[in-house]
C-alpha cells in the first residue's frame, strides 16, 4: 500500500484547536490568533512509515454549523476520524458523543462499515485542572472504540503521535479492506 492515499477527518466543536493540531502537524508552527474554519479546509502531506510514503488527506470539518448532509458527505470514504475536544470545555466532549452518533449512523453503519477513530483531548497545556476533563474523555474514548491522547497544539505535545497513529491504523484497515475486496472477486 506504499503510495496509497488515506482520508483522515478532524471533527469537533468550534474553538477546540482542530485547525491548530493540523496546522502544528503539517507546518510544525501554531499561531495564537484564532481564525474560524467555515465549511472544511483541506491539507495534503506525505508520511513515511517503514511500509513506504502515505500521502494523506485531512480534511478539517469547521465546527460551527450542526452536522448537515454537506459535512456528511466528507465522512463518506474516510479511513479514520479524529475527534477533537478541549480539556477548558468540558461541553465540547459532549458534542464528540453526539457526533460520533451522527457520523456512524448517517455515513458508515448503512454500509456496514466500522468507525476507526482517536479522540484528541486538545490544550493540555493550558493552565488548571483538566483532571476531570481527562476522565470523561477517557469514559467517551473507551465507550465508542477510539483511541485516546492527551495533545497540545501549542507546544506540539503528543501531535506527530496522534497523526501517525492514524496513518498507521487507516492504512493497516485500507490494507484489509482492499484484501476483502479482491478476495470477493
Amino acid at each position: 500500500m506504499s503510495g496509497s492515499l488515506l482520508k483522515i477527518l478532524l471533527i469537533g466543536a468550534p474553538n477546540v484547536g482542530k485547525s491548530s493540531l493540523l496546522r502544528r502537524f503539517i507546518t510544525g508552527t501554531f499561531r495564537e490568533d484564532y481564525r474560524a474554519t467555515i465549511g472544511v479546509d483541506v491539507e495534503s502531506t506525505t508520511v513515511t512509515t517503514p511500509e513506504g510514503n502515505v500521502q494523506l488527506a485531512i480534511f478539517d470539518l469547521g465546527g460551527q454549523d450542526a452536522f448537515d448532509d454537506l459535512k456528511l458527505h466528507y465522512c463518506m470514504n474516510a479511513h479514520y476520524i479524529i475527534f477533537v475536544y478541549d480539556v477548558t470545555d468540558l461541553d465540547t466532549v459532549r458534542y464528540v458523543t453526539e457526533a460520533y452518533q451522527i457520523v456512524y449512523a448517517r455515513a458508515f453503519m448503512p454500509r456496514g462499515e466500522y468507525l476507526r477513530g482517536a479522540l484528541a483531548a486538545n490544550k493540555v497545556d493550558m493552565p488548571g485542572d483538566h483532571s476531570e476533563a481527562i476522565r470523561r474523555g477517557r469514559h467517551v474514548a473507551d465507550v465508542l472504540s477510539l483511541e485516546f491522547r492527551e495533545v497540545s497544539a501549542k507546544t506540539g505535545d503528543n501531535v506527530a503521535e496522534l497523526f501517525l497513529s492514524a496513518t498507521n491504523e487507516a492504512r493497516y484497515y485500507a490494507v484489509l479492506s482492499q484484501q476483502a475486496a479482491q478476495s470477493e472477486v
